[in-house]
């Protein structure tokens, strides 16, 4: 899928898979319970999620036009499926079914903050795995929720939170600290083509992907500009570029005998 691969996954998949997983673990608990409440939240779980979902899909399978920051458009509905879902599995953590989908959601985030930083490299990789041992051990003590002491339970829930954010906090710094220019814009230190014109995984104009993604810089690696303009128009043609000349001047002298004429 387009969103678990290149700039578009460093940008928006890192929880994903936690967020889906949690999800269904929210609807199945809540199941067909009645009550005002039960019955807000599976409602909003339903329109939160299937919009995810739908958005999700379209980004991946659209044709045309497609550039890595359209994924922008999932990030609120991965934020409030995501708080739902986690919710109410924690509410019903003394299940232990319950655990075992709330340390599962941990390691697969885990296992993908590797997988981007890895892409990334230098660093980041090194934070990947950094947030892939707190996960783990967060794993573990979720593991054991019920049972350990309140102390212990929260510092689980840190441990879990820090290592699921560290890896894209990480790749918002980077972003945050490097200069960009251009109207197509990416986030995060992957380096990757960036979308155009062409099918499901494809990106460049017409269906070739550009190789040479911006890296802060606004160049890409052929060394020809990377961001500077609508799908790589940062160049004219020398015939345009007479066209235009020519068309302001001509309208200069004209305004200039009007001027005279007044």
């Amino acid at each position: 899928m387009r969103l678990f691969t290149g700039v578009s996954g460093g940008m928006v998949a890192w929880l994903i898979p936690a967020t889906v997983l949690l999800a269904v673990v929210g609807l199945v608990l809540l199941g067909r319970r009645r009550g005002e409440g039960a019955s807000v939240v599976r409602a909003a779980i339903v329109a939160s999620g299937g919009s995810l979902l739908l958005t999700g899909a379209v980004s991946s399978a659209m044709a045309g036009i497609y550039h890595d920051y359209y994924t922008v458009a999932l990030t609120p509905f991965l934020g409030i499926t995501l708080a739902l879902g986690l919710g109410v599995a924690w509410a019903y953590r003394e299940r232990a079914w319950v655990r075992g989908s709330l340390a599962a959601s941990a390691v697969a985030t885990g296992a993908l903050a590797v997988f981007y930083t890895s892409e990334a490299g230098g660093i980041y990789a090194v934070v990947g795995w950094v947030a892939l041992a707190a996960l783990i051990l967060a794993a573990g003590g979720l593991a054991f929720a019920p049972a350990t002491a309140l102390a212990l339970t929260r510092a689980t829930l840190t441990l879990g939170m820090v290592g699921a954010l560290l890896s894209p906090a990480s790749f918002a710094l980077q972003t945050a600290a490097t200069p960009h220019s251009g109207s197509i814009v990416t986030a995060g230190p992957i380096k990757a083509g960036m979308g155009g014109r062409g099918g499901p995984g494809g990106g460049g104009v017409g269906g070739r992907r550009n190789e040479g993604a911006p890296d802060g810089s606004g160049t890409s690696r052929s060394g020809a500009a990377g961001g500077g303009g609508l799908l790589n128009g940062a160049e004219v043609s020398h015939d345009l570029a007479v066209a235009l000349t020519s068309d302001a001047s001509d309208e200069a002298a004209h305004e200039k005998r009007e001027s005279v004429s007044r």
